[in-house]
């Protein structure tokens, strides 16, 4: 039987229920929001992205100044292919062993978690 907007009394029952499940899922989830908390996980967040850019940033310098060391002969303006070359290779190693490096060290944490 339908009342008269047309809703079953099944229908209201449903659409109460929804509204009360609707009401405290929202209670829930700002009751147990703590800012504190989300403020100290966005900090760690900026501290990792920190510390990342500065690893990046050693990298790059420890790339350079090696490969630099390694390959350059002379310091003019230009530089000759076989130095370009010698550069090329000497980075393609520098960060094949990284990667490994990494990748070992990876696999170590994951072996003693």
């Amino acid at each position: 039987m339908t009342h008269a907007r047309g809703l079953s009394s099944y229908g209201h029952d449903h659409l109460f229920t929804l509204l009360l499940l609707k009401e405290n899922l929202y209670k829930m989830s700002y009751s147990s929001y703590d800012p504190q908390a989300a403020q100290q996980r966005r900090m760690q967040q900026e501290v990792q992205q920190m510390q990342q850019q500065a690893m990046a940033t050693s990298m790059i310098q420890a790339l350079a100044s090696q490969c630099w060391d390694k390959c350059i002969t002379r310091a003019d303006s230009t530089i000759s292919s076989r130095e370009t070359e010698c550069v090329a290779n000497c980075a393609g190693r520098f960060i094949d062993t990284q990667k490994f490096v990494m990748g070992r060290l990876q696999k170590q944490s994951q072996k003693h978690a």
